[in-house]
């Protein structure tokens, strides 16, 4: 297995302009510069402008028994997000907008809303709580919150599913998305050019010996900049 902390700003796969410089290009170029035919596998993906880790599988058998643990809920990624305002109002935020949010130990919530493609525009999802709209999935997030600050919280997100842009969606439905969100939220370049969102912790079975790890990545520094005293 193989694990990268992706920046912000790169693709995991080529298509489009980012065929040379995608993140399975470089890892293959690595694997060739030290003299190795290896073959990776991405085990999940990440979105452009999300950050932290990424697992890659060196062969078909790490691949099949990786693969089998993620749809088996035992691979469990991690997510950090800084968003917008405080959680003060969020359960009369939530009751009024036609979704399924309750706690769960721990004080996790749950976030049950179906998304759907936007008919109207290939590059967004909506919201589908009746699951009416041609293409609508199931779509499930947990999230907790670690801290509040003046205006803004940082929480740490679960995927049950994983849908397109579902923690985006999922967190403006509830009337907090992600800082620096141009899709779902408000863009905001001086404060973050993306969406503040960081996969900071993968935990997994070895796919031959079984050991479990847990891998974490640091909250990067344009997140760690929001957070920061004024």
């Amino acid at each position: 297995v193989l694990a990268v902390n992706k920046p912000a700003g790169m693709v995991t796969h080529p298509s489009g302009i980012h065929y040379q410089d995608s993140l399975s290009n470089q890892i293959a170029e690595y694997f060739r510069s030290k003299g190795e035919e290896t073959r990776i596998r991405s085990i999940g993906r990440l979105d452009k402008e999300t950050s932290g880790i990424l697992l890659f599988a060196r062969n078909q058998i790490s691949a099949a028994r990786l693969q089998k643990q993620r749809e088996e809920g035992k691979l469990q990624k991690t997510y950090l997000a800084v968003v917008e305002r405080t959680f003060e109002e969020e359960i009369s935020q939530s009751s009024s907008q036609e979704m399924s949010v309750s706690m769960e130990k721990e004080k996790w919530e749950k976030i049950s809303i179906p998304l759907a493609p936007d008919p109207e525009n290939p590059l967004k999802m909506v919201l589908s709580p009746a699951g009416t709209i041609h293409g609508s999935k199931k779509a499930v997030t947990y999230y907790q919150v670690l801290k509040s600050y003046a205006n803004a919280s940082l929480v740490q997100l679960h995927l049950e599913t994983g849908r397109t842009h579902q923690l985006r969606l999922h967190l403006s439905a509830i009337g907090h998305p992600l800082a620096g969100d141009w899709l779902y939220g408000t863009e905001d370049p001086d404060l973050i050019p993306r969406p503040a969102l960081h996969s900071c912790a993968l935990r997994l079975r070895h796919p031959v010996t079984g050991e479990l790890l847990t891998l974490t990545a640091p909250l990067p520094e344009d997140m760690q900049r929001l957070l920061a005293p004024k």
